[in-house]
Order: C-alpha cells, then structure tokens, then sequence
C-alpha cells in the first residue's frame, strides 16, 4: 500500500519491490513470503466471500440442547466451544472442547482462527442469555450459521448425567518458575512473535495460538510430558492448550496470570 494518489506505469517498474523480480517463481516467493497465519476456516470466509454459504441477514438464532443430544452430535464431529473464562473451563469441560471465553472482546476471532473449516458447533455457557450475544459475535466471522445449538442448562446439565469431565491443569507464575528449577517444564508462548521479543520466559518457545488450530501443526514436545503454556494473561493460553489437550498433549497446562504476571513477578526474562 501507498500513500500516493497515483503512480505512472514507469515509475512503479523503477520503484515497485513486486517489479523488480526476475521471474515468476521469484514474484510469488516475494508475494507470499512472511504472510501471516491462514485462519483454520478459511475455506469457510472464502465461500461466504464468494456467495457460495449464507451470511446472516437477520439476528442469529440456535436451539437448545440437551446432554444426549450434544454428545451424539459430538460422536458425529461437532466441536464444542466453551465460552466461559478459563478457570471454570480448567475445573470441568466436555472432553475435546475449545476455551475461548466470551466475555473476551476477541471472542469470534478465536473461534474463527482455531476451528476447522466444516464441523458443526455447540456453544457451552455459564449464563444462557448471553448466547444470542455469542451468535451475533460470530455472525461477523460468518460461523453463526454453523452452530448447531448450545448446552441447555450448562456445564450443571452435563454433571447431573453423569457424563465424565476433562480439566485443564491450570498454574501460577511463581509456581511455575519453582517447579521448573527442580523438573523439566518446557513452556509454549503462543503470543505473536511482537509481544514474544519484547520479554519472555527463558526457554520458551514462540508459536502463535493462531497457528495451532491448523492441520498438520508439530511441536517439538512430548505429547506425554508437562507443557506449560502461556500468552500475556491467561485467556489466549488457555485456548492453546484446550487446542493441545485435543491434539493429545495430556498434560497442557495452563499459566493463569501469563507473562504480564511473571513480569510484575519479578521472575527473569529472556530478549
């Protein structure tokens, strides 16, 4: 992009970084070198952008679902997003769920980013009316279309049937630096690269949360091992982890007060 209000034919052949390569193979190495992450539905954007998947003209609306129902919808690929804040998600979710709490300004795109481009939805909340809410979030995503109904009763409905629970272990910073002088504890940092080079946990290594949802993603940890995860606050992080407990790293854990609270902690920080 420039800041001109036009340019000549020569002058961008002289100028233009796009016109000085050599052959076509170059252009499209410049042309897509350092691009940021493809959300994981994509595919989805591009069909709405297209015409080709209905776009929300009217308030967005859902059906209520009860325990039975959810589970055989999941037993057929839906994919379940927790909207509630991390610590209620880390002491009690649906097995294979996905944190991204709704109360964050970010809601719709954490979902857009990380869910993949076809499976239905369940929305799982603490409070029942904030779903139209929620639905409105995503409609600007184009994903309301794809929620197939939401958890009537919540996480309480789920219990009283007696259908298991997973959890996310969750972690403080002090706790964390403790434990990590006695026992190796890698931490994953899914913040963007920016935030990353401005101070992080020493040791940590830097993928974006953005990145994780994507197929075919590998991580140089050990699926069974302790991984810690942490982003600036404890919101991201817990996403990213939601996101590796179902690619089956067991022992994600959350760092709930994230690098800001490491930081304020007064713990070291590798630039």
């Amino acid at each position: 992009m420039s800041a001109k209000f036009g340019a000549t034919i020569g002058f961008e052949r002289r100028f233009n970084p796009a016109l000085q390569c050599g052959s076509r193979d170059e252009f499209v190495q410049f042309m897509t070198d350092n691009l940021p992450p493809r959300p994981a539905n994509m595919l989805h954007i591009v069909r709405v952008n297209q015409g080709r998947a209905p776009y929300s003209l009217i308030d967005p609306q859902t059906a209520p679902l009860d325990p039975f129902h959810v589970d055989e919808l999941i037993e057929a690929g839906a994919i379940v997003i927790d909207a509630r804040g991390p610590a209620q998600f880390g002491a009690g979710h649906i097995a294979g769920s996905l944190n991204a709490p709704g109360s964050s300004g970010q809601f719709e795109q954490y979902v857009g980013w990380t869910v993949p481009p076809d499976p239905p939805l369940i929305l799982v909340t603490d409070d029942e009316s904030r779903v139209g809410g929620l639905l409105r979030k995503l409609a600007f995503v184009g994903l309301d279309g794809r929620v197939a109904g939401y958890l009537e009763g919540g996480m309480g409905a789920w219990r009283g049937t007696g259908k298991p629970l997973a959890r996310l272990a969750q972690i403080s910073v002090r706790d964390l630096y403790t434990r990590r002088l006695s026992e190796t504890v890698p931490v994953l940092d899914v913040r963007e690269a920016s935030e990353w080079a401005a101070g992080r946990i020493p040791g940590a290594l830097n993928r974006s949360y953005r990145e994780l949802g994507a197929a075919g993603v590998t991580l140089p940890f050990d699926r069974n091992g302790p991984l810690a995860v942490v982003c600036a606050g404890g919101v991201r992080s817990s996403l990213a982890a939601s996101l590796l407990l179902r690619a089956g790293y067991a022992q994600a854990i959350n760092v709930v007060e994230g690098t800001e609270g490491w930081r304020q902690a007064g713990l070291p920080l590798e630039r």
